[in-house]
């Protein structure tokens, strides 16, 4: 990237936040434990999750809708459609690699139990405001700079932020070419895609934070520190394939409470109270959750 622009890339801050008090990230136990335990967030490469659409759905929407996004700048149009297209092609192998952390503002949702918790999971509920500024990771001695937000469904309100994007990158980079401008804007368009996604799966009512990696090399795994940890890229075996992630230390008074499945005796939400307690966590609230669920 140009010094000029580059510099407006890196101080464009994406904000999809409504503000909201608390959102709730469902776990297995054995999650909520490690958590708590290590007072960390898994950050996943969002090209290795679930749904396969994860960062082409924008790019696939961009080409689409060119013509409403950009139907008075001809000349730009056609060199932004090129920039999308050629994005798309090579998107899993880009030197921007996006890690992302998932919650949802639904406290009790029966999908979010069986898809995301198992047998005997629980959520845990989080202060959106202390989430957002509890990360202290840098690389090469800069802090990461975490984007959060709702994700949006609604089309018509996903491509109204697109083009509040592609009008804040041609304003303030008139000295630019198109192809320099446009370079900029879909790399800064396919992070803003991690809060997009089809209306199907409304359902979640996810919320997500999410950074960006940038590397020509790919050495940027040993650069990312915080005051008493140093970061690798890890990796896991889910759903046969391997999944590349970073588990990111956070400031657990984030955790403000944690909902488990209705059938958790008194006693044993008093023994999670105590685990948390010793691990220096303070859980003002367990929630039991009103779906009555075995498993």
């Amino acid at each position: 990237m140009h010094s000029k622009i580059s510099k407006y890339y890196n101080d464009y801050i994406l904000d999809f936040n409504d503000h909201i008090g608390n959102v709730y990230h469902y776990t297995s136990f054995n999650g909520f434990k490690s958590i708590i335990e290590n007072g960390k967030l898994r950050f996943t490469n969002r090209f290795f999750l679930n749904d396969y659409s994860e960062g082409k759905y924008i790019l696939d929407l961009c080409i689409n809708s060119a013509d409403t996004l950009l139907e008075q700048n001809e000349s730009f149009k056609k060199c932004f459609v090129e920039k999308c297209k050629d994005k798309l092609e090579k998107i899993e192998s880009d030197s921007f690699q996006f890690y992302q952390c998932s919650f949802t503002t639904d406290w009790d949702n029966l999908a979010m139990w069986n898809y995301y918790s198992g047998d005997g999971g629980v959520n845990i509920k989080f202060n959106t405001s202390k989430l957002r500024n509890c990360f202290s990771a840098k690389v090469n001695g800069s802090k990461i700079l975490f984007s959060s937000g709702h994700v949006i469904y609604d089309q018509d309100k996903q491509l109204d932020k697109i083009k509040q994007i592609i009008r804040d990158f041609l304003d303030n980079n008139t000295a630019e070419k198109d192809y320099v401008i446009a370079d900029c804007l879909v790399s800064k368009l396919v992070y803003a895609g991690i809060f997009f996604k089809p209306k199907e799966y409304k359902i979640e009512k996810e919320y997500r934070m999410a950074f960006e990696l940038f590397s020509d090399d790919g050495r940027f795994n040993s650069l990312i520190t915080s005051s008493s940890t140093d970061y690798k890229i890890n990796i896991a075996f889910s759903h046969n394939m391997v999944v590349p992630f970073l588990d990111i230390k956070f400031d657990k008074s984030a955790i403000c409470g944690l909902t488990v499945p209705a059938l958790v005796t008194q006693k044993e939400q008093d023994a999670i109270k105590l685990f948390a307690k010793s691990n220096g966590c303070k859980l003002e609230t367990i929630k039991k959750s009103e779906i009555s669920k075995r498993f």
